[in-house]
């Protein structure tokens, strides 16, 4: 109780721990801000454990709240490297001036 895990890259926290099943808990505002609605009883999702700080973390740190999903419109690979491009809500092309630098998480499948 009270570990924090990623689950599809959300963080979030357990509640009850019953044999092989974890419960958490989760407000109306991650529902809205993430993909976590979309999921089903019996679906398989990515979980992922907390990252321990006295180790090697193998990754990049990453800081902050999720503030919105959104939708792949093209994915290309090429030589140089593999390019994606997002369309964002209208609301959050409208911040960007407010708050410069995001980070984005992907949730890969």
């Amino acid at each position: 109780m009270g570990a924090s895990v990623s689950i599809e890259g959300t963080c979030m926290t357990v509640t009850e721990v019953a044999g092989t099943c974890v419960t958490f808990e989760a407000m109306s505002a991650t529902l809205d801000r993430t993909n976590l609605r979309r999921f089903k009883s019996g679906n398989f999702v990515n979980i992922e454990r907390s990252a321990k700080m006295n180790g090697e973390v193998g990754g990049h740190l990453m800081a902050g709240h999720v503030a919105t999903t959104a939708e792949v419109i093209d994915l290309s690979v090429r030589d140089e490297g593999a390019f994606i491009r997002f369309r964002v809500p209208a609301a959050m092309n409208a911040s960007r001036s407010a708050d410069p630098i995001w980070q984005i998480r992907l949730a890969c499948r």
